[in-house]
């Protein structure tokens, strides 16, 4: 395991999450360091459940009205109902469309986009998804004994179990996918076509493009990967399939013996005694494949069947590539020792690694990581180490690769460092906030001092807040939005150079 970091920083609190948007408009207030505000209304209560759009643009919440609930989705009503179930508010990807399980009398139905779908004794939680493209939404219902996939409120054929979790999208948003059981054996339906009955099904893959799909079935006590219909050869075991992202090529892990092999389209590469889950990775070409293995205790990347040097432990989870898929990274130790590995070149060895800092910058291998050297930390780039800290958070590359950021911690102050210079002290920084815009040129982060919270744009914070409902994200193609609770108001905070 790659050595954790003791103190990182005081992370704002989460319990503002509850708090949601009731109403749009009215009031703006100026400040002259480009920030604004716009107020959006009481906040509503009470709260029995919320949502926020993947692009933090709508949110949505559980209400009461009376004896009835209702979802209220940016400040308008939907229909009232007995009951909504909670854990069951969903945006599509695009936050343009809402959907929820709700009940009247004794049966459930999903609303979508208010508009209620049939009725069910029960909608199976966590199954409720909408396709990528966001024009189809898919859920797991039951009638009496038998379980049936709901496609856009069409019902799919019945059977005995449906697989735990959704159904699977192709990338496109075209196919749908489950595995199901029926009289004691389990098989793949593909777009309501039942395919071929095995002793067990396991993960469904697409390809990236939608055209393809795989997944690991049990025939007995041995493995096999399905793919495109068409049953591949017998393993004793086989770990989740991969495509390229061209969609052409497709790995897996598997199994013989105590020995385990990489399989790419159907070739079995070198045997280990051991590869580790989720590192196989293809280039973006999909020409090359990577991943870590062990043979004799020793760990080593393995590209294109080459084996890299051997290193005691490679961290997982470490692996990274750089955004044009030129350059790889990854923590490993020698001899007590932890160092970062790019590009098959040994970096400066420390006492510890940072979990979560490995970061790759766009173009020319530009790389950043968090390190230990004694009881201290400091972030290391481009092969030169900076100044001690108590503590690493975050490191963030601008979009083209020329700045660098990253939270830094002494004693109980936290900073963010902007190209090696620390900026104003804060009592606490929001993980994962610090962001560049767009063009590189600004960098906001969520910030708390004095037990208020504030949005900080290059160094100057806003507003002062009770807290955050919605953390920042990038208005426009040089501005920062975010959203607050001031009292019992709520806020859509705005910052533009």
């Amino acid at each position: 395991m790659v050595h954790r970091v003791r103190l990182l920083f005081a992370a704002i609190g989460t319990t503002t999450l509850l708090v949601m948007m009731a109403s749009c408009g009215e009031g703006e207030s100026n400040d002259p360091n480009h920030f604004s505000e716009v107020k959006l209304g009481p906040k509503p209560n009470p709260v029995i459940d919320f949502a926020i759009s993947p692009d933090r643009q709508h949110m949505a919440f559980v209400t009461l009205n009376g004896d009835k609930c209702q979802v209220i989705t940016d400040g308008r009503a939907g229909p009232k109902y007995d009951g909504i179930a909670k854990g069951y508010l969903v945006f599509s990807p695009r936050g343009n469309r809402i959907a929820y399980a709700a009940r009247r009398g004794a049966k459930w139905m999903v609303v979508v986009d208010n508009k209620p779908g049939p009725g069910y004794d029960i909608i199976a939680i966590g199954t409720l998804v909408f396709s990528p493209d966001g024009k189809h939404v898919t859920y797991l219902a039951k009638n009496g004994v038998k379980w049936r996939v709901v496609v856009d409120n069409k019902a799919g054929p019945e059977y005995d179990g449906i697989a735990e979790g959704p159904p699977v999208f192709s990338p496109d948003g075209v196919h749908v996918a489950y595995a199901a059981t029926r009289g004691g054996k389990w098989l793949v339906v593909l777009d309501g076509r039942a395919g071929p009955e095995y002793d067990g099904i396991g993960p469904i893959a697409f390809s990236p493009d939608g055209n393809r799909m795989a997944y690991v079935a049990a025939k007995g006590d041995k493995r096999i990967v399905v793919l495109d219909g068409q049953a591949g050869p017998e393993y004793d075991g086989v770990g989740s399939v991969v495509f390229s992202p061209d969609s052409k090529r497709m790995a897996c892990v598997a199994d013989t013996g105590s020995k385990s092999q990489v399989i790419i389209d159907g070739q079995a590469g070198p045997e280990y005694d051991g590869i580790s889950e989720g590192t196989m990775k293809f280039s973006l070409d999909g020409k090359s494949m990577m991943y870590v293995a062990e043979k004799g205790g020793k760990w080593q990347l393995v590209t294109n069947d080459k084996a890299g040097p051997e290193y005691d432990i490679i961290g997982k989870g470490t692996l990274g590539f750089s955004p044009d898929g030129a350059h790889v990274a990854y923590m490993a130790t020698k001899g007590g020792k932890w160092l970062v590995v790019l590009d098959g070149q040994a970096g400066p060895e420390y006492d510890g690694m940072a979990d979560r800092t490995l970061v790759l910058g766009p173009g020319n291998g530009r790389l950043a990581y968090g390190a230990q050297r004694g009881d201290k930390w400091l972030v290391v780039v481009d092969g030169q180490a900076g100044p001690d800290y108590d503590g690493i958070g975050s490191i963030v590359f601008s979009p083209d690769g020329n700045r660098l950021a990253y939270v830094a911690q002494k004693g109980h102050i936290l900073r963010v460092v902007l190209d090696g210079q620390a900026g104003p002290e804060y009592d606490g920084i929001a993980e994962g906030t610090v962001m560049f815009s767009p063009d590189g040129r600004h960098v906001a982060c969520c910030a708390k001092k004095g037990g208020k919270s504030l949005l900080v744009v290059d160094g100057q914070a806003g507003p002062e807040y009770d807290d955050f409902v919605c953390l920042p994200v990038m208005s426009g193609e040089k501005g920062f939005e975010a959203i607050a609770i001031r009292g019992d108001m709520l806020y859509r905070i705005l910052w533009k150079p």
